[in-house]
Protein backbone atom coordinates (compact mmCIF):
# COMPACT_ATOMS: atom_id res chain seq x y z
CA UNK A 1 0.00 0.00 0.00
CA UNK A 2 3.09 2.65 0.05
CA UNK A 3 3.48 2.33 -3.28
CA UNK A 4 -0.03 3.35 -3.95
CA UNK A 5 0.06 6.02 -1.12
CA UNK A 6 3.25 7.67 -3.16
CA UNK A 7 1.87 7.53 -6.18
CA UNK A 8 -1.41 9.26 -4.97
CA UNK A 9 0.19 11.74 -2.54
CA UNK A 10 2.85 12.61 -6.23
CA UNK A 11 0.05 13.04 -8.63
CA UNK A 12 -3.62 13.74 -6.92
CA UNK A 13 -3.28 17.37 -5.06
CA UNK A 14 0.48 17.14 -4.35
CA UNK A 15 0.89 17.80 -0.72
CA UNK A 16 -1.96 16.19 0.50
CA UNK A 17 -1.70 13.25 3.34
CA UNK A 18 -2.92 10.08 2.08
CA UNK A 19 -4.07 7.15 2.96
CA UNK A 20 -5.39 3.98 2.45
CA UNK A 21 -7.35 0.88 3.20
CA UNK A 22 -6.61 -2.83 2.39
CA UNK A 23 -7.09 -6.19 3.38
CA UNK A 24 -5.04 -9.56 2.90
CA UNK A 25 -2.82 -7.48 0.77
CA UNK A 26 -6.17 -6.08 -1.80
CA UNK A 27 -6.47 -1.98 -2.44
CA UNK A 28 -9.79 -1.52 -0.90
CA UNK A 29 -9.73 2.84 -1.16
CA UNK A 30 -7.79 5.78 -0.44
CA UNK A 31 -8.79 9.25 1.31
CA UNK A 32 -6.58 12.71 0.71
CA UNK A 33 -6.26 15.34 3.24
CA UNK A 34 -5.75 18.66 2.90
CA UNK A 35 -5.60 21.08 5.88
CA UNK A 36 -9.04 21.17 6.57
CA UNK A 37 -10.25 19.85 2.85
CA UNK A 38 -10.94 15.95 2.20
CA UNK A 39 -9.39 16.15 -1.62
CA UNK A 40 -10.67 12.95 -2.43
CA UNK A 41 -11.92 9.73 -1.69
CA UNK A 42 -12.43 6.24 -3.60
CA UNK A 43 -13.29 2.94 -2.37
CA UNK A 44 -12.77 0.69 -5.26
CA UNK A 45 -16.31 -0.79 -6.74
CA UNK A 46 -15.86 -4.29 -4.68
CA UNK A 47 -15.60 -2.85 -1.45
CA UNK A 48 -18.30 -0.83 -1.42
CA UNK A 49 -21.16 -0.18 1.23
CA UNK A 50 -18.79 -2.65 3.85
CA UNK A 51 -17.67 0.55 5.58
CA UNK A 52 -14.56 1.26 4.28
CA UNK A 53 -15.73 4.74 2.73
CA UNK A 54 -17.07 4.90 6.45
CA UNK A 55 -13.86 4.16 8.38
CA UNK A 56 -11.46 6.23 5.71
CA UNK A 57 -13.72 8.95 6.39
CA UNK A 58 -13.68 8.69 10.22
CA UNK A 59 -9.94 8.70 10.80
CA UNK A 60 -9.87 11.68 8.99
CA UNK A 61 -12.63 13.38 10.55
CA UNK A 62 -10.81 12.03 13.91
CA UNK A 63 -7.57 13.20 12.70
CA UNK A 64 -7.93 16.23 11.41
CA UNK A 65 -11.71 17.24 11.81
CA UNK A 66 -11.95 17.67 8.05
CA UNK A 67 -14.71 20.18 7.65
CA UNK A 68 -14.92 20.55 3.43
CA UNK A 69 -14.66 18.34 0.18
CA UNK A 70 -15.80 18.58 -3.09
CA UNK A 71 -18.54 16.09 -5.00
CA UNK A 72 -19.41 15.68 -8.53
CA UNK A 73 -23.03 17.16 -8.66
CA UNK A 74 -24.20 14.11 -11.16
CA UNK A 75 -22.70 11.58 -8.34
CA UNK A 76 -26.03 11.23 -6.11
CA UNK A 77 -24.24 8.30 -3.92
CA UNK A 78 -21.67 10.71 -2.95
CA UNK A 79 -23.75 13.28 -2.11
CA UNK A 80 -25.39 11.05 0.39
CA UNK A 81 -22.43 9.44 1.68
CA UNK A 82 -21.20 12.98 2.63
CA UNK A 83 -24.47 14.18 4.14
CA UNK A 84 -24.75 10.81 6.33
CA UNK A 85 -21.30 12.02 7.64
CA UNK A 86 -23.16 15.36 8.46
CA UNK A 87 -22.00 17.37 5.49
CA UNK A 88 -24.46 19.89 3.89
CA UNK A 89 -24.18 21.75 1.14
CA UNK A 90 -22.37 25.24 1.04
CA UNK A 91 -22.14 26.01 -2.54
CA UNK A 92 -21.84 24.88 -6.15
CA UNK A 93 -20.74 25.56 -9.54
CA UNK A 94 -21.09 24.59 -13.26
CA UNK A 95 -16.89 24.25 -13.73
CA UNK A 96 -14.08 22.52 -12.06
CA UNK A 97 -10.55 23.39 -11.09
CA UNK A 98 -9.50 23.88 -14.34
CA UNK A 99 -12.22 25.21 -16.15
CA UNK A 100 -13.60 21.49 -17.63
CA UNK A 101 -17.56 21.39 -17.73
CA UNK A 102 -17.54 19.44 -14.72
CA UNK A 103 -20.43 20.63 -11.84
CA UNK A 104 -19.37 20.12 -8.62
CA UNK A 105 -20.79 20.67 -5.23
CA UNK A 106 -18.69 21.86 -1.83
CA UNK A 107 -19.96 20.67 1.25
CA UNK A 108 -19.55 21.52 4.75
CA UNK A 109 -19.16 20.09 7.53
CA UNK A 110 -21.62 21.05 10.32
CA UNK A 111 -21.23 18.70 13.35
Amino acid sequence: MRRRQAVVAEHCLPGAEPWGAEADRVFLGFIRLLDDFIGGLFVAPAAQRQGVGRALADHALARKGQRALEVDAANAAARGFSERLSFVEAGRWPINDIDKPFALIRLERVG
